[in-house]
């Protein structure tokens, strides 16, 4: 039997021609721009206007210390499936990795004693080199982020799984702008190539097998924000739990600049019905409403410069402290 694996949870959505400016012109479809954007999913997705809505702004000298946030342990992220077909598809929304796979090998995570299935992986981009990421670090856009999704094994499957709170598991890491790369000599070099030939909505194009931890920052399993929230595309359940890598990788402005020609799904635009043009689908920072972000390395130890500032400060007022009374 032929397993199909579709990397992504981005619905892929038909646009209702709807003429008109009023609150029915929404109806049926979504965007990221124009009278069908973030603003007004609520409309037909109600849960997109929740109190844990995802992305955030995850300040670094805010987030909590839990001990009981460990390592991720991975299974068969390194595998690649060589009788697999990968390939490349343009859903409307993103750009999705998938493969039609006769391998009956699970692929995915374990985490805090639990285990989480692969499910899918996507992009996030934004209209320039500067934005893009939909989550922020410490107020910091970053150019490119993606999205690899698990549901938990326990609830059968990713439908299910939106079912529960502790459903979806989704990583999330940042792509930061590195023009010295040698793009030719690249893990991922025939995935970005390629994103050229899913200029449209519903192309699709066959890639070389790549494994999901070209997708990821070496060493990076134990450094991480976690916090509770939710899909950030309709409909935008409230089932998530995010694990946002403290390690980033790089990419290139080349590379980020073929996201930036694909075309989505037909929709209202004054009056008119055009392909979207898919120059970033960055959704915009939610708020918090009480929520803690935690960390799963003490604050002091950290990678950021602000981390590293502050343990340096108090290294050196402890030092003066015990010189005038010890």
């Amino acid at each position: 039997m032929i397993h199909r694996i579709i990397f992504a949870i981005v619905g892929c959505q038909l646009a209702i021609t709807v003429l008109g400016n009023d609150e029915s012109s929404h109806h049926g479809e979504w965007s990221y721009d124009s009278d069908t954007g973030p603003m007004y999913w609520y409309y037909d997705h109600p849960q997109c206007n929740g109190t844990k809505q995802s992305p955030i702004n995850i300040q670094e000298n805010q987030a909590i210390y839990n001990d009981s946030l460990t390592p991720l342990l991975l299974f068969n992220y390194s595998t690649v499936f060589n009788n697999s077909n990968y390939y490349l598809t343009n859903n409307g929304h993103t750009v999705i990795l998938g493969m039609d796979s006769n391998s009956s090998i699970s692929v995915g995570l374990l985490w805090k004693g639990k285990q989480y299935n692969f499910f899918g992986l996507h992009f996030h981009w934004g209209e320039n080199d500067t934005v893009g990421s939909e989550h922020l670090l410490s107020n910091k856009h970053f150019p490119l982020e993606v999205h690899i999704v698990h549901y938990l094994n326990d609830y059968g499957n990713f439908s299910n799984s939106l079912n529960y709170a502790d459903g979806v598991l989704v990583w999330g890491i940042f792509y930061q702008l590195d023009n010295s790369i040698d793009v030719n000599n690249n893990s991922l070099k025939d995935v970005f190539n390629n994103i050229r030939n899913v200029i449209n909505a519903g192309n699709k194009t066959n890639i070389l097998p790549v494994p999901l931890s070209s997708f990821v920052p070496q060493n990076s399993l134990d450094s991480y924000y976690h916090y509770a929230g939710s899909l950030t595309t309709p409909e935008c359940s409230e089932s998530v739990l995010w694990i946002v890598n403290q390690k980033i990788m790089k990419v290139s402005s080349s590379q980020l600049q073929a996201f930036r020609l694909l075309k989505g799904h037909l929709h209202n635009v004054s009056d008119s019905v055009e392909p979207e043009v898919l120059t970033e689908n960055d959704r915009p920072i939610q708020p918090l409403n009480g929520r803690k972000v935690f960390t799963s390395v003490p604050y002091f130890t950290g990678s950021s410069s602000s981390s590293l500032l502050t343990a340096t400060a108090l290294y050196i007022i402890f030092s003066f402290v015990s010189s005038v009374f010890l």
